[in-house]
């Protein structure tokens, strides 16, 4: 179970020096949904952005992050 835990925290403090890796306007979105959880309304809401715009910018943001990083 310790294992484990070490493998996940090393695995989310990865993942978050990935997405700080990205440029601004896929970086928030980005972490709002795949470290804070947000749903795709709250984060237009608190970006100020419209739902179709956070859609389009997670998916680039994750094609971003599979391409340049081998995930």
């Amino acid at each position: 179970v310790i294992m484990a835990l070490r493998l996940t925290v090393l695995w989310i403090k990865n993942l978050i020096k990935l997405i700080n890796s990205l440029e601004e306007k896929y970086r928030k979105p980005a972490e709002l949904r795949f470290i804070k959880e947000y749903a795709y309304d709250e984060i237009a809401q608190e970006l100020n952005l419209e739902l179709n715009t956070v859609k389009t910018r997670l998916k680039r943001a994750k094609e971003i992050l599979k391409r340049e990083n081998n995930l």
